[in-house]
């Protein structure tokens, strides 16, 4: 029988799994700066791309910072599209049309949620490989909205529970390690040397609210 070739998604996971973080906010990061390069080094003077633009004024709040913060030397691309951006505002406010509203998602967000239903399917297809199951349990866990998510699209009972199953054991070690560092954290204990559990309440933050990846990565 031949081997079974995985997509680009599965790989992106396995690898994802080896970063800090829910493994799917990695993806999804990932995924976003490489269409926003694209777009940037491509597609900023593309007519239809200026179009959808505009439908969605720009990039949200997230990913125009991300744009500028993550995606050094394309000022001048940058440049380009919010001029644009600001024409279009303006000649709505000189025809007393209003201030304008966004009709259309964030592109950079479709792309976001196109990756991150495509790591879904591939996670909850292959959830019992070993190469998966070993490198998802090695991870520091999903979110809990990735969680969510992909308990909805997991459907087959077994692999429902090794999910669950993981997920609880990976989350049971930062319990642990929440302990120690708040036990470390009382004077009787002060003198006491951090160890792993040192960045054990960002981790918390991470799993609980999402991972945050990129520049201000620490």
């Amino acid at each position: 029988m031949a081997p079974t070739t995985h997509t680009a998604a599965y790989h992106a996971f396995v690898e994802a799994c080896n970063e800090s973080g829910c493994p799917i906010c990695r993806v999804e990061h990932d995924a976003v700066l490489r269409y926003i390069s694209g777009l940037l080094y491509e597609q900023v003077n593309d007519f239809n791309m200026r179009e959808r633009l505009r439908v969605s004024l720009g990039f949200c709040r997230q990913h125009g910072h991300l744009t500028v913060d993550e995606l050094p030397g394309n000022a001048l691309g940058i440049a380009l599209i919010y001029q644009d951006l600001l024409k279009v505002t303006m000649h709505h406010l000189d025809d007393r049309k209003g201030v304008p509203a966004p009709v259309q998602k964030c592109p950079a967000c479709e792309q976001r949620d196109l990756n991150m239903m495509r790591t879904l399917s591939e996670l909850s297809k292959y959830l019992q490989d070993d190469v998966m199951i070993a490198a998802f349990k090695k991870s520091e866990g999903l979110c809990i909205f990735h969680l969510r998510q992909a308990f909805r699209h997991t459907r087959v009972p077994e692999k429902r529970a090794l999910l669950i199953s993981t997920q609880l054991e990976i989350m049971g070690d930062l319990r642990t390690d929440l302990g120690e560092f708040i036990r470390k954290n009382d004077y009787r204990f002060s003198k006491e040397v951090f160890g792993p559990e040192r960045d054990s309440w960002k981790r918390a933050v991470s799993m609980v609210s999402g991972a945050k990846i990129g520049k201000d990565e620490r």
